[in-house]
């Protein structure tokens, strides 16, 4: 499915997919996105994504007309942070990446009505949508946003209207009983679990490792 936006979106699409990678296991069975979230090469992803592989290809992607180009991979990435809870990752790109852009993160509470986007690998590269509600599971809170979603879409970037990070994909459901929905663990929430984290924390830039 092609998106279909104004071109004057086009920009800001651009600079969405610039900080979004593709992760690949080596044997192609574990297929996601993340999403880049410091100059130093760290990757936010869902942790069901990684699974139990150790050893992942990352391609960075850029945007050519209303498609998502994956580039070269980069092979040297550790796993250096998993919460199952909470279904977030953290991965290192050691080899770095020249030219990345990383994202800008929003720490405050996303609002119900708020407008978002969504970026991934899947077929669907980019939808809109709006949260409608909250969602709770095992005590981590998410963001139930009307928008279109599918296999694939995991550790996908959530962006508000500002271009900034509110979450990442961990779920979609296609029930035709309920709303086209993609759950999202928040930014607020990712924060507040991976701050105090030293092998974290230990790559983070100064303005991330402060309390929120």
């Amino acid at each position: 499915m092609k998106a279909c936006l104004p071109d004057e979106q086009q920009p800001l699409f651009a600079k969405m997919v610039r900080s979004t990678v593709q992760i690949e296991s080596r044997d192609m069975e574990k297929i996601g996105a993340g999403v880049l979230i410091s100059p130093t090469g760290l990757i936010l992803t869902a942790d069901h994504v990684v699974g139990d592989v150790n050893r992942f290809d990352i391609r960075p992607c850029r945007l050519e007309k209303w498609r998502i180009k994956l580039l070269k991979r980069m092979f040297d990435v550790e796993v250096v942070y998993r919460d199952e809870r909470a279904d977030i990752a953290v991965l290192l790109i050691k080899e770095g990446l020249q030219g990345a852009v990383h994202a800008e993160i929003d720490y405050g509470p996303t609002k119900a009505g708020a407008g978002v986007y969504r970026v991934g690998t899947d077929r669907i590269p980019m939808a809109s949508g709006h949260v409608y509600t909250f969602w709770n599971d095992m005590s981590v809170r998410h963001l139930a946003i009307s928008m279109t979603a599918e296999n694939g879409c995991s550790g996908g970037p959530i962006f508000n209207d500002d271009l900034k990070l509110v979450g990442i994909a961990v779920r979609a459901t296609d029930d035709l009983k309920l709303p086209t929905t993609c759950y999202a663990v928040q930014t607020r929430t990712i924060h507040s679990r991976i701050l105090f984290r030293r092998v974290v924390k230990q790559h983070l830039p100064e303005d991330l490792r402060k309390p929120r």
